[in-house]
C-alpha cells in the first residue's frame, strides 16, 4: 500500500459517473456525468478571524457593514453562521451577502445603525472551501502540534459612529 496525497498539485484528473450506477431510488442516472480538474496545492491554512477587516457604517444609516475576510468562505455556510449583535447582545435585524469570490460580506441592517458597539459574531464551524474551519484544519497530521483551542463562537467588535 502506497501512502502519500491521492491527488498531485499541478496535474490534471477526469472523475467520471457512468449511467450504469443507480440513484437513490435504484433506477440507472439519465446520463454519465464527467468533470476534469486540475489539482491546486493544499490549503491547510483556517480561516483568521484576526486578520479580518470591519470598517462601521456611519450611525442614522442602512448603509451595510462590509467585512473584508482574509479568504475565501463556504457561501451557504457564511449566509448561515456570521450575523451582527448590538450593543445588547440582540441579533440585529437585516441581510447579509457575500461578493468578490465569497471574500467580503457584508450585511445591511433593516433599520438604520445607532451609534454604539456591535459585534460581528461567527460560529466556529465557518470553513473555507477547503474545509478547514474557523476552529482547526480539516487535515491535522498526528504528528503535528495541535492549534490552540478557539472557543466555538467568536466576536469581532466594531463601533458605529
Amino acid at each position: 500500500m502506497e501512502e502519500g496525497l491521492p491527488l498531485t498539485p499541478g496535474r490534471s484528473y477526469r472523475l467520471t459517473v457512468s449511467s450504469s450506477w443507480l440513484d437513490a431510488q435504484g433506477e440507472p442516472l439519465a446520463e454519465t456525468f464527467e468533470k476534469r480538474f486540475t489539482v491546486t496545492p493544499s490549503d491547510c491554512n483556517s480561516p483568521m478571524l484576526r486578520q479580518w477587516k470591519i470598517p462601521a457604517p456611519a450611525a442614522g444609516t442602512t448603509d451595510p457593514v462590509v467585512v473584508a475576510l482574509d479568504e475565501t468562505v463556504d457561501r451557504a455556510l457564511a449566509l448561515r453562521l456570521i450575523d451582527v449583535l448590538s450593543r445588547r447582545r440582540t441579533l440585529v435585524v437585516g441581510e447579509g451577502s457575500l461578493a468578490d469570490h465569497e471574500t467580503r460580506w457584508s450585511f445591511t441592517p433593516a433599520t438604520p445603525w445607532r451609534a454604539g458597539q456591535y459585534r460581528l459574531r461567527v460560529d466556529g464551524t465557518l470553513e473555507d472551501p477547503s474545509g478547514n474551519s474557523v476552529l482547526r484544519p480539516f487535515e491535522v497530521s498526528p504528528d503535528q502540534p495541535q492549534p490552540p483551542s478557539i472557543p466555538s463562537i467568536s466576536c469581532l467588535s466594531f463601533e458605529v459612529r
